[in-house]
Formats: C-alpha cells, structure tokens, sequence
C-alpha cells in the first residue's frame, strides 16, 4: 500500500511557493532544484475546485572523471504540471474528489512532442471529522513519483493532536509539525521526488566487458529520490513564511534507460541536502 499525494487530501489556500534545494557529493553527481509552485482554490455552493501549478528545474552536475555516457543534452531537465481538482460535498464529512494533472518533463532545449506529455489523475473519497482535526482520503492514482508514471492505490491519513502538534502520513511528503509559538515552527518530515524524462539527441551510456566497450542510446533518463530531514519555518506574518531544511538522502537513483528499455545506473548517492525557500499567502478579497 502507499500514500497519497498531499495536495489530494489537504486543505489548499491560496499561495505562492518556492524552493531552493541543493544535494550534494564531491565524488559523484550533484543535483540543484528549483521548484516553484502556485496554489489557488475556488469555492463554490457545495463544492470546489483546487488549481495547482508547479515548476521544477533539475540541474545535475556530473562529477565523475570517466563518467561512462555523454551528458549534453541530460544535464537539465524540468518538469511543468498544471493540477486541476475538484472536490463535491456529499454530506458534512464525506466529499468525493477526482484530479487530472498534465505534466510535460523534458529538457526544454529541443521542440516539445506528445511524448514529452503525461496524464496523470486521482479519482477517490474524503473523509473529515467532524471537529475538523483528522482527514482520510483514499482512492487511485497514476502519478509519476516513482519514476515512470503508473497506477497506485492511495490512502492519506493527517491529524492535529492539538495546537501545537500534528502529523501527515503522505506522499509526497509524511511529516510530524511542532509549533513552538506563532512566530516558529518545527518540522520533520521524509519525502520522495522523481522524474521519467525522454531524451533525444547523440546522448550514449558506455558499458565495458568482454574485452570490448558496448554503446547504447540512451533514450530517457529516470530518477528516484527519498530523504529525510529538519525543516524550520518563520512566520513573520499572516502573508510570509520562510523555511529553513537540512537532510539526508535515505534512498537515490539515476539510471539512463537505452532503447531496448534497459536501465543503467549512474552514480547518485548524494549524501545531504540543503533546502531554503519561501511561502507567500494571497488575499484575493
């Protein structure tokens, strides 16, 4: 069994949000991200629609001295999904949600083709108690956080303890939060990322054995990503909050994937990660 997505179970306000993240390791590939992502929610009499858009920027940096593939062409790569959910009340607790998300991944360099264009959605059911403090929400997914995009049965469970206390069990993100007052809080969470992105162009993994090196074309690169870590917000108002992280990679892969769909590891075991970023609350009215 795995978890669902926050943004399919969770209360979504109207934000604007980004995210510095940088992974490193000296002795194999480093890994900046941006991400950047913009919330908005529209209530309706007896139900509502939740527009998420989300930008990421994959920058790898090959370290190695003989890094068995050429990089041209697989050093950025970035991601563009547009989130549309809508929610409809059932009765006081229960509501039914369903979710269509078209991402293109690619590196961006070279003209867009529907391959580059991926469908994911989410058809499930909520459940919220009535004092407001614990949500359910289950169903099933085809999302891509694991790589290539697949179909996922999801259950997300959060709860708030109390005022200062309350946890999320997720994905992309499970995560325990402590408000230690209104101005500061404590978060520590594990989360996964990922991307399948096709890769055109005279991109090659070389493989020795045998006496002889072996070429294959790479036709798409795929990475997985779980870590853990600290994360420290400052509210320094109702708009503004700034985030603070620092982590540790629990699991990583990148493998180039060749033409006959084999995958071929690339050094990835990055060793911390650093995160700083902002959230920016909009008042629409």
């Amino acid at each position: 069994m795995v978890f669902a997505t926050q943004s399919y179970s969770q209360e979504t306000v109207n934000t604007i949000k980004y995210n510095y993240n940088a992974f490193y390791d000296g002795n194999n590939t480093a890994l900046v991200n941006h991400n950047a992502t913009l919330n908005y929610k529209q209530k309706l009499s007896n139900s509502r629609i939740t527009y998420t858009g989300t930008f990421n920027a994959y920058n790898f940096e090959y370290t190695g001295t003989n890094m068995p593939f050429t990089t041209v062409g697989i050093e950025n790569i970035n991601s563009l999904e547009l989130d549309i959910m809508y929610s409809q009340n059932i009765s006081n607790n229960w509501s039914a949600t369903a979710a269509i998300a078209p991402t293109v991944v690619a590196d961006f360099g070279n003209i867009l083709t529907s391959k580059d264009v991926y469908l994911g959605f989410f058809a499930g059911a909520n459940y919220i108690t009535s004092d407001k403090k614990s949500s359910l929400n289950f169903g099933v997914g085809y999302k891509g956080y694991f790589g290539k995009y697949r179909l996922l049965p999801i259950i997300n469970f959060s709860k708030k303890v109390n005022e200062k206390l309350s946890y999320t069990l997720g994905i992309p993100a499970t995560s325990l939060t402590y408000n230690i007052n209104q101005k500061h809080r404590i978060k520590s969470e594990i989360a996964v990322d990922g991307f399948y992105s096709k890769i055109r162009g005279d991109n090659y993994f070389y493989t020795s054995g045998g006496g002889q090196d072996t070429e294959f074309k790479i036709n798409a690169l795929q990475m997985v990503m779980v870590t853990g870590g600290i994360e420290y917000n400052y509210i320094s108002s109702e708009s503004w909050i700034a985030s603070f992280k620092v982590g540790h990679n629990i699991y990583s892969s990148l493998d180039a994937i060749d033409d006959q769909d084999n995958e071929h590891e690339i050094s990835f075991n990055n060793d911390i990660n650093i995160s700083v970023g902002f959230i920016y609350n909009i008042n629409f009215n």
